[in-house]
């Protein structure tokens, strides 16, 4: 990059086209270079998946920067910088405290969604600001229907039964698709998505992974898991026989 003469400068007093260009190319190589993060309805409830790093494995001071819940019925995780994702979350703690103090209601999926394409889309226009290198997967419990939306880093929105994000997600996704056709239980999803991530990504950063779900019966999501990848990969021969 220090070889471009085109104006490459990532100092948000300083305005050059070219430069915001590059940010943006920027930003998107760092989410397609980050830890897989995946989400997916499943025949009882929804799945949220977040690739960790084997330093945070267990960690609990760690995990509120991998998966973020605002309340029990939303739960939010994201590929790409953690510093981006853990302001956009700073920004929805805050509008919701607003939205409860006015209205004495809790933030509703739509308006979730709007709020942060825009912020998004306000990054990624105004000069005086840096576009924010990550993509956000949110899954909503609403009025007993599940719901999952996407929302790159450019501020489009996406609503889906299946998504997911980082290094080789277009892999992911064409397989996701087919275990989303089988309607299994959250269980089965999961083993299911052990086995094609053992044999799509066999380079996978950090072994490591946090998974939050939320199954109909409990109408809530439960608390995060972490697992081992490894040893997941093994259970699931043994469960195979």
């Amino acid at each position: 990059m220090s070889s471009i003469k085109s104006g490459y400068d990532l100092l948000p007093t300083i305005f050059t086209p070219e430069g915001k260009l590059l940010q943006l190319e920027y930003s998107s190589k760092c989410i397609n270079k980050s830890n897989i993060a995946l989400g997916i309805k499943c025949n009882d409830g929804l799945i949220i998946f977040k690739e960790i790093d084997s330093n945070q494995y267990n960690n609990d001071i760690i995990e509120c920067n991998m998966i973020f819940c605002l309340n029990h019925y939303m739960a939010m995780t994201s590929s790409g910088i953690t510093g981006d994702f853990r302001s956009l979350c700073n920004r929805l703690v805050d509008e919701n405290l607003i939205e409860k103090y006015r209205y004495g209601l809790e933030l509703n999926s739509k308006y979730l969604t709007h709020l942060l394409s825009r912020l998004f889309h306000l990054n990624s226009n105004s000069w005086s600001l840096r576009p924010l290198a990550c993509d956000i997967i949110l899954g909503f419990i609403d009025y007993s229907s599940l719901e999952i939306f996407f929302i790159s880093n450019q501020g489009s929105i996406i609503k889906t039964n299946n998504i997911s994000t980082g290094s080789a997600c277009e892999l992911i996704n064409f397989e996701l698709e087919s275990i989303f056709k089988e309607e299994l239980s959250c269980r089965k999803v999961i083993l299911k998505i052990i086995k094609k991530l053992s044999a799509l990504t066999r380079d996978l950063q950090s072994k490591y992974f946090y998974v939050k779900y939320f199954a109909k019966k409990k109408k809530k999501f439960t608390d995060t898991v972490s697992f081992n990848f490894i040893k997941e990969i093994e259970r699931y021969k043994l469960y195979q026989l």
